[in-house]
């Protein structure tokens, strides 16, 4: 697995925006490489 931890900021809709958020990746090892099986996203 993987985790990652990443910051958004800007404006939507003329309001600013900033995001703390985390992502855990489950990566299975196939004869093709590495392949992503499951994305979770919190805040």
């Amino acid at each position: 697995y993987s985790v990652s931890r990443s910051q958004l900021t800007g404006d939507y809709k003329g309001k600013p925006v900033d995001v703390v958020s985390k992502e855990t990746l489950v990566l299975v090892d196939t004869s093709a490489g590495w392949k992503i099986v499951h994305v979770h996203w919190s805040h």
